[in-house]
């Protein structure tokens, strides 16, 4: 009976992947291969927040650790296209899951007093296996790092009242984490609500402090200061970081308040850091959370605004390459931002196939192609359909919608109710700009579909009347 119900489970979960494949999403030389959406615990809001990867190299298999609201999902996405959910470990109802992995352990924290879980993933694809859960290694935990066979840990709590700050653990015996030290015993005013470590340098963001790095002596088990970077203009929350292969510049978000732009350091001198750049995708985006491929590549989670793709080969001239935006229901292909903590919150593009993990707080993890973004196939054929149309148009809109195209050829305008029902439709050649008339129409949420010869857009649009 058992593993009957266990089947059935997993049938159920594995009925919600393609949810949203025929969905239309916003992208540009990004191809969306699968959308998997298995918590349907969170029927409303937020349903997800943390994702990894794992390349399981004895079996060859890649898997997406996702986690959910509700617990932790493994999911098999060796074939990207038919990806299935494997198994799942239940945790406390917690906004975030913070996950990484050792070898084969997946080790699972959050900041709900859940402690740490520590899950064998060897026998995947059949099951995982839990080695260790509960609070006897740490309380609660916001982020971590594994560099080497050492867990970093920030914004720390080893009992409920204790906070630690930046703590680290050996992980000599993967199953048993032993704590060495925490940054509270040379530095009391340094904390960090993320952090990236190479060899035992820590670069922390470390909030309205900016950006702190520091060493961890083995031999002397201490903290030591390296360098900072803060005062810089507009600085805001520093929440994320990421360094490129070479060490020479660190990407950086600052995550309050919303708009602030993303920033390049060159940490080449970690006692003189300058800046190098900064850019935004648009003027409203708010960055989450960056990830850098080798010293060329830029990933960045933008809440509203999906994944961004940057390519930073020359760190003071980077170049947008490409993006694909997971949640459409606001955010700059929308033409207007709620504000709140929805959309894109991270991503994992280390896997061997290069297969991109990304996940939507709301909509679940997705699997995508992005070989043309960087460079990798040649550009779309001129009967491929699957560009976007639209470059700009006005919302929310109370008179009118202004809708700005780019398309080459012949095709078709379209505006649909909240219903479905067809309500506008014109014929254009060519790039064309055109104005649809709305005063009459209701509230709600309105479908504009763009479709020519050369390109496709299909997207969501409000339509309001004070």
């Amino acid at each position: 009976m058992k593993k009957l119900a266990a089947i059935l489970f997993f049938l159920v979960l594995n009925n919600s992947l393609l949810t949203g494949q025929s969905q239309d999403y916003p992208s540009e030389k990004i191809k969306l291969l699968s959308v998997s959406n298995p918590n349907k615990d969170s029927l409303l809001g937020q349903k997800y927040g943390g994702c990894w990867g794992w390349y399981q190299e004895d079996k060859q298999r890649e898997y997406a650790l996702i986690g959910g609201t509700n617990g932790t999902y493994f999911i098999d996405i060796t074939n990207p296209s038919l990806p299935v959910v494997c198994d799942y470990v239940a945790g406390k109802y917690c906004n975030w899951r913070e996950i990484k992995n050792f070898r084969n352990y997946c080790y699972v924290t959050t900041e709900c007093g859940e402690g740490l879980k520590i899950i064998d993933m060897r026998y995947l694809p059949d099951s995982v296996h839990v080695v260790s859960t509960g609070t006897n290694v740490l309380y609660t935990s916001h982020t971590i790092w594994i560099d080497g066979n050492k867990l970093y840990c920030s914004s720390l709590r080893i009992l409920p009242n204790a906070n630690l700050r930046v703590g680290v653990f050996s992980l000599l015996n993967p199953e048993q984490p032993v704590f060495l030290h925490s940054t509270t015993s040379e530095f009391s005013f340094v904390g960090a609500h993320d952090l990236y470590s190479r060899h035992d340098t820590l670069y922390l963001s470390g909030g309205n402090n900016g950006i702190e790095v520091l060493k961890y002596d083995s031999i002397n088990n201490k903290f030591n200061m390296l360098g900072t970077y803060s005062g810089y203009s507009l600085q805001g929350y520093n929440h994320s970081n990421f360094l490129t292969q070479n060490g020479k510049y660190l990407i950086f978000c600052d995550e309050i308040p919303a708009a602030q732009p993303i920033r390049i350091v060159d940490v080449s001198n970690l006692q003189n850091i300058q800046p190098a750049s900064s850019f935004l995708p648009g003027p409203y985006t708010t960055p989450h959370n960056p990830y850098i491929i080798g010293n060329d590549w830029a990933l960045i989670s933008c809440y509203e605004d999906g994944l961004q793709i940057y390519e930073i080969k020359d760190p003071y001239n980077v170049k947008r390459a490409g993006f694909f935006d997971t949640y459409t229901l606001s955010g700059i292909d929308q033409g207007y931002y709620t504000g709140d903590y929805v959309g894109n919150y991270g991503a994992y593009p280390f896997l061997p196939s290069k297969t991109i993990i990304t996940l939507d707080m709301n909509n679940g993890a997705f699997f995508l192609d992005a070989s043309e973004a960087f460079g990798n196939i040649p550009p779309k054929k001129e009967n491929d359909t699957t560009s976007a149309c639209i470059t700009a148009f006005t919302i929310p809109a109370s008179q009118y919608v202004e809708v700005l195209a780019k398309a080459q050829s012949n095709g078709k305008i379209q505006l649909f109710s909240p219903e479905g029902q067809l309500i506008y439709s014109r014929n254009f050649s060519g790039a064309f700009s055109d104005k649809i008339n709305t005063e009459m129409l209701p509230n709600g949420f309105y479908l504009l579909k763009v479709e020519g010869e050369d390109c496709r857009s299909v997207k969501k649009i409000l339509i309001t009347h004070k």
